[in-house]
């Protein structure tokens, strides 16, 4: 979400890459020697993707991740996506409207954790997001609406369910 949002949530700017950090976490997890991740994108989905899915694989190595990237077309990305047979894939979403409802609801809610062919591919449930998803759906003003929409998106980020990378510029 990009800082002129009226969901941007100044507390989670940035994700800093603090390799020590990654190390550390991935041996309190049990995996000091680190581990094996295949990392999907659609063939020329999305502008960059392969460019981008490489790179991220690469910042992962430097934790011990051994992290390869590998491209498929786009229905087969989109059928394995659907089935959950991905373990980590470059996903995006763009809302003709730029209402920032509809992505986080697609990503996000517990409704579509479990549903076949939800987007919400990693079955992210937040009970606490859903409640201010609803609660903005109920809103009074438009300001009421973003603020409730600012901090399901703050709880979203908070719990690395999705890692922003980039907003994408159409132009």
């Amino acid at each position: 979400v990009k800082a002129h949002s009226p969901v941007f949530n100044e507390q989670y700017q940035d994700f800093t890459v603090r390799q020590q950090e990654g190390k550390k976490l991935l041996a309190e997890a049990g995996f000091k020697e680190g581990f094996q991740l295949t990392i999907h994108s659609a063939s020329n989905h999305y502008l960059n993707d392969e460019k981008i899915v490489a790179a991220i694989a690469e910042n992962l190595k430097a934790i011990g991740i051994q992290a390869k990237a590998e491209k498929l077309p786009t229905p087969e990305f989109l059928a394995k996506g659907d089935a959950r047979q991905l373990s980590m894939g470059l996903v995006g979403w763009n809302s003709i409207d730029s209402d920032p409802f509809s992505p986080i609801d697609s990503f996000a809610s517990c409704a579509k954790a479990n549903n076949y062919r939800s987007t919400n591919w990693a079955r992210y449930c937040n009970p606490k997001v859903d409640a201010l998803l609803k609660k903005a759906i109920e809103a009074a003003s438009e300001k009421e609406y973003f603020a409730q929409l600012k901090a399901a998106y703050g709880l979203v980020i908070g719990d690395a369910a999705y890692i922003p990378i980039h907003q994408q510029m159409n132009s």
